[in-house]
C-alpha cells in the first residue's frame, strides 16, 4: 500500500488511554453524550418487555429498542484512540466522515463489502466472515502492527465491517492489548464505552481469550454457560437481567 501523510501530528498518538480518559469530556460530543442517555431508555424499554405478559409484545418491544439502539450509534465513525476509529461500511464509504475525522488509512475487516476508495486514503481488505469458525485472530497481529505504523506517521486509521458490531470490535480490541498493554476486559470495555452496540460474536471472543493469554499469560475473561448458551463472563450480568 501507498503511504499517505496528511501532516498530522504525531504527538496526537502518543497520548494514552489515561489522558483520554481525563480529557474525556473535551474529546466525546454532545451527541455521545445524548445517544448514551437514549440507549439506557432503549435498554429499560428491553427488560420492561421482557415482563409483559404478552411475548409478542416482548419480541416487538425488542426489536424495536435493537433497532433504535443501532440508528443511534451505527452510522458513525466512533473515537477509540486519537489515531484510530470504528464504524460501519455506509459510514466508511463517507467521504465528508473520513475527511472531517482526517482518516488516512481504512481496514476493511468483511467479505460482503467492497472498498470505496477515495483519493489520499489507503486500503486493506480483510476477508473475514463473521462467523464464530473465521480465524480472525489471524490478522491481529498484522493489523495491530498497521494501526500503530499509521498512528507513529501521524495517520489516523478506521476499522470497519458491516455493521461496525463483530469484526471491527474485535480488531479494535486486539489492538488494545498488544500495543496499550489493556487486559481483554479492560480493552473490551473501553470500545464498548466508545461504541456500545459493538458485541463479537462468541469465536471472536474465544479467540481474544486465546490472544489474551498468548500477550499477558493470564486470562481476565472467561467463556461460562449460561441460559442463552455460552457466553463471556463480563455478559453475566446482563443475561440475568434478561430473564426477569
Amino acid at each position: 500500500m501507498e503511504s499517505v501523510e496528511w501532516g498530522i501530528r504525531p504527538s496526537h498518538c502518543s497520548v494514552g488511554l489515561a489522558g483520554d480518559r481525563e480529557q474525556g469530556t473535551r474529546h466525546r460530543t454532545l451527541e455521545t453524550g445524548l445517544a448514551m442517555s437514549r440507549l439506557r431508555l432503549v435498554l429499560l424499554h428491553v427488560l420492561m418487555g421482557r415482563r409483559s405478559s404478552s411475548g409478542q409484545r416482548c419480541c416487538w418491544t425488542k426489536a424495536r429498542a435493537m433497532t433504535a439502539a443501532l440508528h443511534l450509534h451505527r452510522h458513525r465513525l466512533s473515537r477509540i484512540t486519537p489515531c484510530l476509529y470504528l464504524s460501519d461500511g455506509v459510514a466508511a464509504g463517507n467521504a465528508q466522515l473520513l475527511a472531517a475525522n482526517r482518516i488516512t488509512t481504512v481496514v476493511n475487516v468483511s467479505l460482503e463489502l467492497a472498498n470505496m476508495f477515495h483519493p489520499g486514503i489507503e486500503y486493506l481488505r480483510i476477508p473475514v466472515a463473521d462467523i464464530p469458525t473465521a480465524r480472525i485472530s489471524a490478522c491481529f497481529n498484522s493489523v495491530a502492527d498497521l494501526i500503530r505504523s499509521v498512528g507513529e506517521r501521524g495517520g489516523r486509521t478506521l476499522v470497519h465491517c458491516a455493521a461496525g458490531v463483530s469484526r471491527s470490535a474485535t480488531i479494535c480490541i486486539a489492538y488494545l492489548m498488544k500495543h496499550h498493554a489493556m487486559s481483554l476486559a479492560s480493552a473490551h470495555a473501553w470500545v464498548r464505552s466508545c461504541r456500545p452496540i459493538i458485541r463479537p460474536n462468541n469465536g471472536f471472543w474465544r479467540q481474544l481469550i486465546h490472544y489474551e493469554y498468548l500477550l499477558f499469560g493470564i486470562n481476565t475473561v472467561h467463556m461460562v454457560h449460561s441460559p442463552f448458551g455460552m457466553i463471556p463472563d463480563i455478559y453475566e450480568r446482563e443475561a440475568r437481567m434478561m430473564m426477569f
